[in-house]
């Protein structure tokens, strides 16, 4: 349950950076986050905390 639940955020969050046309460099260099723990997140290869999650999704609400 939880491997698919980190799958189901990292398709969800690389979706709406897609739609924005927002590349993992430019959520990176706006967030302060390392592109890898984007790259990350999106491919559910590792865990991540609540506070970077609330940090991605965040900035993709704000492009919205």
């Amino acid at each position: 349950m939880m491997k698919t639940s980190k799958i189901s955020i990292g398709h969800k969050l690389k979706s709406d950076r897609v739609s924005l046309s927002l590349s993992i460099y430019r959520v990176a260099k706006d967030t302060g986050l390392q592109e890898s723990q984007i790259k990350s997140m999106e491919r559910a290869l590792t865990n991540y905390t609540i506070d970077t999650l609330h940090t991605y999704q965040n900035y993709l609400n704000s492009k919205k």
